[in-house]
């Protein structure tokens, strides 16, 4: 009878994170465009010999610049708040299944492959094989189909020929060569749930609190 892992903390107690966002840009960047938007206004007037009309021309110019940088600072604030809003469900979703919550079927599908993948990354082949029941294979298997991952899913429906009462000295080798061949780590399933949640966000529990 197999050992049986109820859960990935079993294996992997610290979940790891999506990448954070991207800092923000230098606070000090706007000065330079309102300079730059004083500095046209005002060389538009210099053709005016009054120094009344560069000063107003100057203004004018830095007046055009605020408007301008108060709409870019808008859109970029909004862009990078839906960004931040994707990241932190993505994160949340990767860590409930890390714990092996989460009743949506984009859930289990993830909760299920994370599993399999930390009993290979942490043992190999050979013990996902032997700890791993039949039925737990086949969800990851099904799983990695599930987030276009059909290359890693034929690798995981192999994975019980690496089994110790099998007698094949091979298969541990092969198929640990071409677990990570096809799946060195998981950037192809970072970017595969992401792609998964913005075609299908209901297959995913929402994810409520920080």
């Amino acid at each position: 009878m197999p050992f049986t892992l109820s859960h990935p903390a079993a294996i992997l107690p610290l979940c790891r994170r999506p990448p954070a966002a991207p800092a923000r840009p230098a606070r000090w960047w706007p000065l330079l465009v309102l300079a730059a938007g004083g500095v046209v206004g005002a060389g538009l007037q210099l053709a005016e010999p009054s120094l009344r009309a560069v000063v107003i021309g100057a203004m004018s110019g830095v007046g055009a610049a605020l408007i301008l940088y108060a709409l870019a600072w808008h859109l970029f604030a909004k862009a990078d708040n839906d960004r931040m809003t994707d990241l932190d469900t993505l994160r949340g979703i990767w860590n409930r299944a890390c714990a092996d919550e989460g009743t949506g079927p984009g859930d289990r599908h993830l909760a299920a492959l994370i599993l399999v993948d930390n009993v290979v990354q942490n043992g190999g082949p050979n013990h996902a094989a032997d700890s791993c029941e039949p039925a737990q294979l086949a969800a990851a298997a099904a799983g990695a189909r599930y987030f276009g991952l059909n290359d890693l899913a034929a690798v995981i429906d192999e994975l019980p020929a690496a089994a110790s009462d099998r007698d094949d000295d091979e298969a541990e080798d092969r198929l640990s060569d071409a677990y990570h061949e096809v799946f060195p780590d998981t950037s192809r399933l970072d970017a595969a749930l992401a792609a998964r949640y913005a075609v299908a966000p209901a297959d995913f529990e929402p994810v409520v609190g920080p």
